[in-house]
């Protein structure tokens, strides 16, 4: 259940695994785990992947229906990430989710 609950909040998001797993500072294999069920998160790390989707512990171990899924990403939040990127990963990341945003009239040509 839990995997399953934040592989839907991270797609809804819009996020790879890698994306989460720079954003929890853990290794992109362990968060593929918790996505999968055969790893859970620590307390700590429960506590911030519920913290970031604005959602309860409870709503993320099945526990209590979701009241906020579709929560926005925080500036800071995307500031923190942007700047866990690579040169390419950041390239590749404005390619796939502020481009789309802003339209054609801003892709490189």
């Amino acid at each position: 259940m839990l995997g399953e609950r934040l592989k839907q909040l991270r797609e809804k998001k819009k996020l790879t695994q890698q994306e989460m797993a720079n954003l929890l500072g853990i290794a992109r294999g362990t968060y593929a785990h918790y996505e999968i069920n055969s790893r859970e998160p620590d307390n700590a790390t429960l506590g911030r992947l519920a913290d970031f989707f604005g959602v309860t512990t409870d709503e993320l171990l099945g526990r209590q229906k979701n009241t906020q899924v579709d929560k926005e990403i925080s500036q800071e939040e995307l500031t923190k990430l942007f700047e866990s990127l690579s040169p390419e990963e950041q390239k590749a990341f404005l390619i796939k989710h502020i481009i789309p945003i802003l339209g054609d009239d801003h892709r490189s040509k």
